[in-house]
């Protein structure tokens, strides 16, 4: 009689066997991955574009520096005023308002 009793455990091993099917449902999610990787090179493309405007703001910038210096010489008439050279420090502020 004491033997049926032990039968009942085995029952318990079933259900290690139920966990096995979750894994299976993890690979699927890879295979999407794979979509994205071709949206990659197709993004390349584009962003190759962008960067060939930047260059030309660059060149338009060369230009201006030259104009700046042009407007340095001017500074120089200020001083005969009179007023500022007492001072003798506030010349460079004076450059720093212009």
């Amino acid at each position: 009689h004491a033997a049926p009793p032990p039968a009942p455990h085995p029952a318990p091993p079933p259900q290690i066997v139920h966990a096995a099917p979750p894994p299976p449902p993890h690979p699927a999610p890879p295979p999407a991955a794979a979509p994205q990787v071709f949206r990659g090179p197709p993004a390349a493309p584009p962003a190759a574009p962008h960067p060939p405007p930047a260059p030309p703001p660059q060149v338009a910038h060369a230009p201006a520096p030259a104009p700046a210096a042009v407007a340095r010489p001017a500074a120089p008439p200020p001083p005969p005023k009179g007023a500022p050279p007492a001072k003798g420090g506030p010349p460079g502020k004076e450059e720093k308002h212009q």
